[in-house]
């Protein structure tokens, strides 16, 4: 016969405390020993508990090898814990009880739901998989996950040295010539960035998945509803709650149960009330009261009162497991036989229900994981598309910077021999302020027209460009880049813990990796091309000079006429109309190519963009590692689930056959 304890399937945190490697081997050894010592000084409940909860989260390691196996748990004895250093969910809550008993503040062990690595919004068919532990410090319930604060169940880090910068026999002090020195210093400096280039990119974590250790106080003490964000009671009295959120309500996305939490309800329970009548019963009858109020609470799963009751009969059936009871005891006598035939036929039938449920579940588990993968795939695959267009479109854009500076460099020659040209023939035409007496108003008026129109569109082309470049899009494009990086270095870290209960944070960041890869293109495609040297420039000035030209034959046409007498005067009117296109043509050019002076070695030394498309494409291979942990997990959980069921079954036969004769 077998006692089935809980175990937990994957944890999630990060944290801050270090080993303690200063307390003898003797007294590491003794729970008793190790409770004083860790308590001494310590006057408030609360610093004790914290004391013991800070070693075990910082020393005891979570025992993946057990978690990845087939079999199911037996028992879990604290000293094997305390002395093994390993154990699963229930270890850790064991040996934290163990110690809390033995420094006299009042706790129970909390058996529940989890929002783990077989969750997902939406879902309600959940297993009990996971304990923790609740205490009353100081005359107040509070809640711990010691497991949880453990650390993480992913790729094992590897352990790297720090990096350390390279010593030189000679120091740069040493080298009197200062062209010398200056000459060493830039090769060191070239060396030393080679150098820590080939640090950063050697790989951070083992192909192995495993227990990093890595404790926190992210589950320690925390405001009962945060707890209850990704833990879920059996038996809703340990919600600490009058006004307990249902079965449903777990099912719930983090936001959408945080606003829940946090909306007045009316009292469903005296929650107080229920803890005292809960530890008013012995450990053993605790099992009952479990069954029932829990598969009340959450009658999906038939499972909560075939194996509460289950254990309540190995317990008492089994002497070598009465250990387990913490000094519960049920003398089995003939006058009992009727109450107990009565928990086996619980277990029989509940038994059966849970076999049909475990079923269903493991199918629609396969299911789901099934058609979550292929959305994630896909969502790669689009993220991925325009992530290499970033690359393609970055290189297109170094391309046509570099053609459009030498455009630009033309343009800026044919303006300054248009310059010279007018300083030659027309010199008076740099300083014309006003027209010239003996100018006559309706032979001017009509071309200063036409040249103030050219003048105004470079105007605008000027303001337009200025515009433009004052959002800096070439900025934004390189923000949207480095950030793509920081999202999927970032996700890469969520996928390594292998667990559904980040899909959710996981999908919000291939959004964001999205949304960014496309707007990044765009400014590639698009703004980035507007805020360049324009075609219509130059265009402009093109058109200037074709006035300049018709203008000189109607002027001649009046001179004929005798309608002028100083061809001339007109002409130069009129060049210094042009001269003031030049000018402003000749400053948008040159604007335009310190613009791309600047944008230019960005573009070049970009080197995020190569990087990103390898990192998308490291995410799909995390994300197909992901998936198949999931399988594999999700099918021993199932072969336990069978193995439980089909033991079930047999205990079940035994105790019917001892209980009716």
């Amino acid at each position: 016969m077998r006692f089935i304890l809980l175990t937990l399937f994957i944890t999630l945190s990060i944290g801050t405390f270090a080993k303690e490697d200063k307390i003898p081997r003797k007294i590491q050894r003794s729970i008793p020993l190790l409770t004083d010592y860790l308590t001494a000084g310590k006057i408030s409940q609360k610093d004790k508990a914290t004391a013991i909860h800070s070693w075990i989260t910082s020393n005891i390691q979570f025992n993946y090898n057990e978690l990845s196996s087939e079999k199911y748990f037996v028992g879990v004895d604290p000293t094997v814990v305390l002395k093994s250093k390993k154990a699963l969910g229930d270890g850790f809550v064991e040996l934290m009880k163990a110690m809390l008993d033995y420094a006299r503040i009042e706790n129970e062990t909390v058996t529940g739901y989890v929002h783990d690595v077989a969750w997902s919004p939406g879902d309600t068919v959940v297993e009990i998989k996971h304990s923790w532990i609740a205490m009353k410090l100081d005359g107040e319930w509070s809640l711990a996950d010691p497991a949880w604060d453990a650390g993480y169940i992913g790729r094992e880090p590897i352990d790297r040295k720090p990096y350390k910068e390279k010593k030189y026999l000679i120091p740069l002090r040493l080298y009197k010539n200062e062209v010398k020195r200056e000459e060493v210093e830039i090769e060191r400096d070239e060396e030393d960035e080679e150098r820590r280039e080939e640090y950063d990119n050697k790989p951070k974590y083992k192909d192995k998945i495993g227990f990093v250790q890595d404790p926190t106080t992210e589950f320690f003490l925390i405001n009962t509803d945060t707890f209850l964000l990704d833990h879920l009671p059996v038996n809703p009295i340990w919600q600490l709650r009058d006004d307990y959120i249902d079965i449903e309500d777990f099912s719930l996305t983090k936001d959408s149960l945080k606003n829940l939490l946090t909306t007045e309800r009316p009292s469903q329970q005296d929650y107080v009330q229920g803890i005292d009548l809960f530890r008013s019963r012995d450990f053993l009858h605790q099992y009952i009261l479990n069954g029932e109020d829990g598969f009340k609470y959450n009658p999906y799963n038939p499972g909560v009162k075939a194996i509460n009751y289950y254990n309540f009969m190995v317990l008492v059936n089994g002497k070598k497991l009465q250990k387990f009871a913490r000094g519960s005891i049920y003398e089995i006598t003939e006058d009992k036989y009727p109450a107990l035939l009565a928990v086996n036929d619980t277990i029989i039938k509940y038994a059966k229900l849970y076999k049909v449920f475990e079923k269903n579940l493991y199918k629609n588990r396969r299911t789901f994981d099934k058609e979550k993968y292929a959305l994630a795939k896909t969502a790669d695959k689009e993220n991925g598309k325009f992530i290499r267009k970033i690359e393609a479109e970055n290189d297109k854009l170094i391309s046509y910077i570099k053609s459009n500076s030498e455009r630009i460099e033309t343009n800026i020659e044919r303006l300054e021999e248009m310059t010279e040209k007018m300083e030659d023939k027309y010199p008076a035409a740099f300083d014309y302020y006003k027209p010239r007496e003996g100018l006559k108003d309706e032979y001017i008026n009509p071309w200063r027209d036409s040249m103030q129109v050219q003048f105004k569109l470079l105007e605008e082309i000027k303001k337009q460009q200025t515009d433009e470049r004052s959002k800096s899009s070439y900025i934004s494009a390189l923000t949207d880049v480095r950030y793509i990086d920081y999202l999927l270095n970032a996700n890469a870290g969520f996928i390594r813990f292998k667990t559904y209960s980040n899909n959710e944070i996981i999908g919000e960041v291939d959004s964001l990796v999205d949304f960014h890869a496309k707007h990044a293109v765009m400014l590639y495609k698009d703004s980035l091309r507007e805020e360049l040297i324009q075609r219509n420039v130059m265009d402009v000035v093109k058109t200037a000079n074709a006035y300049i030209r018709v203008s000189k034959t109607h002027f001649k046409t009046l001179k004929n006429e005798l309608k002028i007498d100083d061809i001339e005067k007109y002409e130069t009117f009129m060049q210094a109309q042009l001269w003031e296109i030049i000018k402003l043509a000749d400053q948008i050019n040159k604007n335009s190519a310190h613009f791309n002076s600047q944008v230019l070695p960005l573009m070049k030394n970009n080197s995020d963009v190569g990087e990103v498309a390898k990192l998308i494409e490291k995410q799909q291979k995390l994300k197909e590692e992901k998936n198949d942990f999931i399988k594999e997990q999700q099918e021993k959980a199932h072969k336990r689930a069978e193995d439980l069921i089909r033991q079930m079954q047999e205990d079940t036969k035994e105790w019917k056959k001892k209980f009716k004769s």
